[in-house]
């Protein structure tokens, strides 16, 4: 029996997967990169999942991996409007942006009418599970630095 196709995008216009609140006491530490394989490694690491596509858009610092995460999230995806590697402790300005001056997202429109997204960062994934897989579990944070 074939394994189900899954599909996950994930807006960052919409949901800021921005951790730029972090104390200083995390050793929070994110590489940025661009790279949709990269990034889909670092969320898809458990056996029984296969990827099957992938891809990034947006700016090329508002991306990356991050390790030794905080709110218990070990390691993971980073996804920003602004700098992802913005979002390392400590972060003691109040006034840290990044405006990369990129398109917003389609579907991130629609959630204020009259209102134009910019600056997202989307990554798409397609992947596939065994036959065995009997559910997949995603831990996400978002934030903000308003």
């Amino acid at each position: 029996m074939k394994s189900p196709q899954h599909r996950l995008s994930v807006l960052c216009s919409c949901l800021l997967l921005v951790l730029v609140a972090c104390p200083s006491a995390w050793a929070f530490e994110v590489t940025p990169t661009k790279d949709a394989g990269k990034l889909a490694a670092q969320l898809f690491t458990a056996a029984g999942i296969q990827v099957t596509s992938k891809s990034y858009i947006g700016a090329d610092t508002a991306a990356g991996t991050f390790t030794k995460g905080p709110l218990g999230l070990p390691d993971g995806v980073i996804l920003s409007s602004g700098n992802a590697k913005a979002a390392e402790p400590p972060n003691s300005a109040e006034d840290t942006t990044t405006e990369h001056k990129t398109a917003g997202d389609a579907l991130c429109n629609k959630l204020v009418p009259g209102f134009d997204s910019f600056d997202a960062a989307r990554l798409e994934v397609k992947f596939k599970t065994d036959t065995k897989t009997t559910g997949i579990r995603f831990e996400y944070v978002v934030g903000t630095e308003e």
